[in-house]
């Protein structure tokens, strides 16, 4: 025993004086020349150390180098890849005996990286050494044994440094404030890293935790936890990965944004498109085996005012990313998501901005579709509701193909105002001007409802069905609607047209034609039909055919969509019978021609007078037949007089304001005015 214990204590002690011994004997010249050779050896590079080198072993092996830098071949524009301010490492002595090297860690201070790739495509972190054939022979049949039992990485600790990557005719990044401590590097235990840097001037923060990192080294799965905190956005994944040549990941994933632009800036180095929405989250089952398929299982996400849920596949390896499945969405407001919050309908333009007078109330502020090319897609749609300006639809089911900046909408049969609409809608941002398009049909929709939401004002009421196929482009939305060419038609039952009510009128001689501003009047109808054309925003009609029980009424004329005005002719043809809708319209009448002109805001309805005495004067006798007809039916009609005042709008008299003997006589000279010459014509044809 008493052996046995002088041997190991002859042992500790040659252990202690050779710890003491070896610093003294081996000096940092030798340890600097020794480091340089091998580096040189490894890399054929320069390995220069300008500070202090030194080396303990007690109690573990301590090595210590300063102001170290490891030289760039020629070619490159920096003189080093590598310059480290402080290099600190070492091994546990002991397990050394029983070949096991165990890194107790390493610490890396103040280190500059420059990453550099030329031209040529000669990139500095490569080191290409050629081997003489006998080394390289020996070399591999040496490589058949490890002469270490084991190895073990304790903690990497990396402090203040920076790294930085420059590419011929790219923009230089650079990663600067970097710090990183690292657990389990050599796969013995799960690893564990956690780190901050700045990028691109921003902050970054990095947590990642890989509980089997030895079998994801040698490409098979593992459970993995990471934590990406970058600017104006947070990306956590909670699954299994795997790495290798295919590499695959499956797990919880999610992301938010509160500023999406700021971050995919910060990102690329690059401005971002000014239309990307800015509040953005995504909760989802991800599915990752390459970038051509990624499945995002239980989707849930919200992007500024949009909400959704469904599930999608993913394309990312092209130049445009691809995007194909079914969504379930909440409300959309499209003003809100394209940026033209104030929207249509007869607001004064988007965007608060106010239209100029030749904008008839359409705004200027430039249309912005470019972030339609940003994404193509084929997916499928459902929404509760959907706003565009005032106009509303609801219950949508709904397609959305996008290609190249273009986008195709097909819906199915959404609910509009009581009735149905269906059809197609296209947008194209493929070029720097918007372009707009449809080609819908809308079934018993109430007409009234959708023109207060269009236009803000409606002289029409009633069931309708309409068929519209239009299109336009333009760069705002004044040049748009100025642009907009196409067809449709239009069919209304059991309406009215607001403001004006022609048998009241005649009902009333002492009334006349009188049309004032908020007009309770209305001239009902059974039905009436049209059919348009739109040419440079000017709708323009002439069949215009409209039926009720004492009224035939044609017209023609147009609408001018960018200055919101109408110059209409309705001509109004009273019957001598209340037939209703299935009633004859090739029956004689006393036709009352209407002038509908002015702004949406504020028509105007008048007679045209001249037209009024023309068609009476083409067929005297069936007028006068007509007129004893209306009289029978409509009643109040004391004589021609009163209906001539009527037509004319003229107060009917009292007996005591007109002179016994004051008639209207065809012998007596011409009258001078216009108003007397109609007053006369009438005068002679219905009293004469």
């Amino acid at each position: 025993m008493k052996l046995i214990l002088k041997i190991i204590g002859g042992f500790v002690a040659l252990i202690i004086i050779a710890a003491i011994a070896i610093p003294m004997f081996i000096s940092a010249d030798f340890i600097k020349g020794q480091l340089q050779a091998q580096v040189k050896k490894a890399t054929g590079r320069e390995l220069e150390i300008k500070g202090k080198a030194s080396i303990s072993v007690l109690p573990n092996i301590a090595i210590n180098v300063e102001d170290v830098t490891l030289g760039n071949p020629a070619g490159f524009a920096s003189p080093y890849l590598v310059h480290m301010a402080k290099l600190e490492t070492g091994a546990a002595l002991m397990p050394l005996l029983s070949k096991e090297l165990r890194i107790t860690g390493v610490t890396l201070h103040g280190a500059k990286l420059h990453l550099e790739e030329t031209k040529t495509g000669a990139k500095n972190w490569e080191f290409a050494m050629a081997k003489p054939a006998a080394e390289a022979k020996s070399a591999k049949a040496t490589q058949t044994k490890s002469p270490l039992n084991a190895l073990a990485i304790g903690r990497v600790t990396i402090k203040d440094t920076a790294l930085y990557y420059s590419k011929a005719g790219a923009k230089p990044l650079a990663v600067e404030a970097l710090n990183v401590s690292l657990d389990g590097a050599d796969g013995r235990s799960p690893l564990s890293l956690n780190g901050s840097a700045n990028y691109q001037g921003q902050p970054v923060q990095v947590k990642l935790g890989v509980e089997q990192s030895k079998a994801l080294l040698a490409g098979k799965a593992s459970p993995l936890l990471a934590s990406f905190n970058v600017p104006s956005g947070v990306v956590n994944f909670d699954g299994t990965a795997q790495l290798g040549d295919a590499p695959k990941a499956d797990g919880k994933f999610a992301f938010t944004s509160d500023n999406l632009g700021a971050l995919m800036g910060w990102a690329t180095g690059k401005k971002p498109a000014g239309n990307l929405p800015k509040k953005v989250s995504v909760k989802t089952q991800l599915g990752f085996a390459g970038m051509q398929a990624i499945t995002l299982k239980d989707l849930n996400f919200a992007v500024d005012t949009l909400s959704g849920n469904g599930a999608l596949v993913l394309n990312l390896a092209g130049a445009v990313p691809a995007v194909n499945g079914e969504l379930t969405l909440g409300e959309i407001n499209l003003d809100t998501l394209t940026g033209n919050a104030a929207g249509g309908g007869g607001s004064g333009g988007a965007g608060g901005k106010a239209a100029d007078s030749s904008g008839g109330g359409w705004s200027t502020t430039p249309l912005d579709l470019s972030g339609l090319r940003a994404v193509n897609a084929n997916l499928k749609l459902a929404t509760p509701k959907l706003t565009t300006g005032k106009v509303q639809l609801s219950n949508i089911a709904a397609s959305v193909v996008m290609n190249g900046g273009k986008m195709n909408l097909g819906i199915g049969n959404v609910s509009l105002y009581g009735g149905a609409a269906k059809g197609m809608v296209t947008l194209d941002g493929s070029g720097a001007v918007a372009g707009v398009g449809s080609n819908i049909s809308l079934s018993a929709i109430d007409i009234e409802a959708l023109m207060n939401a269009i236009s803000g004002a409606s002289k029409i009421k009633g069931i309708a069905n309409v068929t519209l196929n239009v299109n336009g482009r333009g760069t705002n939305q004044r040049a748009l609607v100025g642009a907009l060419n196409g067809v449709g038609t239009l069919r209304v039952n059991n309406g009215a047209i607001k403001g004006i009510n022609i048998a009241s009128f005649l009902r009333d001689a002492k009334k006349g034609f009188v049309f004032g501003d908020g007009s309770t009047e209305a001239t009902d109808f059974t039905e009436l039909t049209a059919s348009f054309k739109i040419a440079n925003g000017v709708v323009s009609n002439s069949d215009l055919a409209m039926k009720s029980p004492v009224l035939r009424l044609g017209g023609s004329g147009t609408i001018n969509l960018p200055a919101r005005t109408i110059n209409y002719r309705a001509v109004p043809t009273l019957v001598g019978t209340l037939k209703g809708q299935g009633g004859d319209d090739a029956q004689g009448g006393l036709d009352v021609p209407l002038n509908i002109t002015g702004p949406w805001s504020k028509i105007s309805v008048t007679p045209d007078l001249e037209g009024i005495v023309t068609n009476a004067l083409k067929n005297p006798e069936a007028l006068k037949n007509n007129l004893k007809g209306i009289k029978d039916t409509i009643g109040d009609l004391n004589s021609p007089k009163d209906i001539g005042a009527a037509l004319l709008g003229i107060k009917k008299k009292t007996p005591a304001d007109v002179p016994k003997d004051a008639t209207i006589d065809a012998t007596k000279p011409a009258p001078s005015t216009k108003e007397q010459l109609i007053q006369q014509g009438i005068g002679n044809l219905l009293g004469n």
